[in-house]
């Protein structure tokens, strides 16, 4: 495969990635916000004792780390491409044993 249609084809790759997190991110800060709020007239009303403000926040983050994780992939993946072709020689006694 030529390095062209690689790089297009991992260009395209973030390309998407990056475009799927630009428009997941706003519904998704909406519905934990949502959450938020509903969470709190539950602690206003002495239902429950605590946030989840801390839950919340670690969802965030793991929604973030799943997008930054997959481009780091991606890179990950254009090194391991580009040194699929070298190959180790090993010595002809190295072979025997």
């Amino acid at each position: 495969m030529s390095w062209l249609r690689q790089s297009v084809g991992f260009a395209t790759l973030a390309f998407i990635t990056m475009v799927l997190f630009i428009v997941l991110s706003n519904p998704y800060d909406m519905l934990i916000d949502t959450v938020e709020d509903e969470s709190q007239e539950y602690i206003e009303q002495d239902t429950i004792d605590s946030s989840i403000a801390p839950f919340l926040n670690t969802l965030r983050m793991v929604f973030g780390l799943v997008f930054v994780l997959s481009m780091v992939g991606l890179v990950l993946g254009i090194f391991l491409k580009s040194h699929e072709s070298e190959y180790e020689e090993y010595p002809e006694d190295y072979r025997r044993m």
